[in-house]
């Protein structure tokens, strides 16, 4: 079938319409006439594959990407960067008219403050190694697929990263060590997780393996080849179907337990099981945002809620009287209070449980609270609990304009929203974050 392109969906795909249905295809952009065909339709949508492009659009560049077409990490880097930021505004803009009972005013949301680097940003890569054709490779998953697409790097990878991942393969081939093959379930080692410190280049690697292994004469070699690993952990992972990088069997195998990262002029030591934003430059302009819309006090009590590392009571820290910071893990709470510690901070107090149990039992009157909570979003429990505890401001940061959208229609009732700011946290993909001030009325 033929069709002209309306608008961008959620995943970054392009969406016409066949008699009224949408149709969902790849790699389209607004205003292309596409030729079509349709593998799936269900009552409400069609999918389908994109054959050919009669007519292009304006915004459309080549990918600097030769997997591209291919692989399922990059979902737009089949348009200009000012485009894929003017998108994924409209997405944003379009979940809150979607969900939100109220419109907000247009005015009300600020443009996309866009990436400091439209590659090369992520400092953290998860991917899969395989035996092929009697060689070890590492790859990401294909696009719509849970099949593994061998590579030889990522461009939007940090390039210590697709190093060290390029020359850990070559090494396993060089020494005879085992890729996994998932139709045997067979070979030694499934996956790496790379890890890179923003200004300080610390590298931290983490095997997956089938089984318990020192990995001694890998070790040593890599070891050879890059002075700045310090850092190495196994995992052990039996499960044919997921693949998991860090759980209960997670152990140190060489040099010490943490790397070291800065940002916004703070230190922090990283487990593998650390929370860091994965493009650093924009989580400084992330975090600075959020401080400046709070228009802190030095009288102020503020709680981090979902704090993972307590980066954001870290950069408040300076300017209130004290804050509590909330995180559900046990070892990423423990990671926050050495942060804390290492950083002189006095003021900031780190509990360990759950944002809504922790809240609800405190006495003290809070001022200000940020958020930064998983993609579900804040939960009725957690709203419900927000109104009675009516901090004078809270500061929203979302990963989901959807669940974005829905909690802010409830907390419209109790808060006026005073700015919405989206920013591009993952360049080439369509994933949206955004900051939210919201003021006591």
């Amino acid at each position: 079938m033929k069709l002209d392109i309306k608008r961008l969906g959620v995943n970054g795909e392009g969406i016409g319409f066949y008699y009224k249905k949408p149709v969902f295809v790849d790699r389209t952009i607004p205003e292309e006439t596409v030729t079509v065909k349709p593998i799936l339709e269900t009552n409400t949508y069609i999918k389908a594959e994109l054959l050919t492009i009669e007519r292009h659009s304006k915004d459309r560049v080549v990918p600097f990407c030769k997997y591209f077409e291919m692989c399922g990490g990059c979902d737009t880097q089949h348009m200009k960067y000012s485009s894929q930021l003017h998108y994924k505004k409209e997405h944003l803009v379009q979940s809150l008219f979607k969900y939100m009972d109220k419109k907000l005013d247009d005015r009300l949301i600020e443009n996309m403050v866009g990436s400091r680097k439209e590659s090369s940003y992520r400092n953290k890569a998860q991917l899969p190694i395989r035996e092929v054709k009697g060689q070890a490779r590492f790859g990401l998953f294909r696009r719509n697929s849970n099949q593994v697409l061998t590579i030889h790097s990522c461009p939007v990878q940090h390039p210590l990263i697709n190093k060290v991942m390029s020359q850990t393969v070559e090494l396993m081939d060089k020494h005879h060590m085992k890729a996994y093959l998932p139709a045997k379930k067979s070979g030694l080692i499934k996956g790496l997780m790379v890890r890179v410190g923003q200004d300080t280049d610390d590298i931290q690697m983490v095997f997956v393996l089938t089984k318990k292994d020192s990995l001694s004469v890998l070790i040593r070699e890599l070891l050879k080849l890059n002075a700045d690993i310090v850092s190495i952990y196994s995992t052990i992972d039996t499960d044919a179907k997921n693949q998991t990088y860090v759980n209960e069997t997670t152990t140190c195998i060489y040099g010490k337990e943490t790397i070291v990262t800065k940002l916004a002029g703070f230190t922090y030591e990283l487990y593998p099981q650390s929370f860091f934003q994965l493009n650093s430059g924009v989580a400084v302009d992330f975090y600075e945002k959020m401080l400046e819309l709070a228009k802190l006090k030095h009288t102020d009590m503020i709680v981090d809620c979902y704090a993972g590392l307590a980066t954001i009571s870290h950069m408040a820290s300076r300017f209130v009287k004290k804050g509590i910071a909330i995180e559900i893990n046990p070892k990423a709470a423990e990671n926050a209070r050495v942060s804390l510690s290492s950083n002189n901070i006095t003021n900031i107090k780190v509990i360990t449980g759950d944002a809504f149990s922790v809240l609800k039992q405190m006495k003290e009157k809070v001022d200000v609270i940020f958020f930064d909570p998983p993609r579900t979003g804040l939960g009725d429990q957690m709203l419900f609990l927000l109104t009675k505890v009516r901090p004078k401001k809270i500061i929203y940061g979302s990963c989901n304009p959807s669940t974005l959208a829905k909690d802010l229609n409830q907390l419209n009732k109790l808060y006026d929203i005073k700015k919405v700011i989206p920013f591009d946290m993952f360049p080439q993909t369509a994933q949206v974050e955004s900051v939210t001030l919201l003021s006591l009325k």
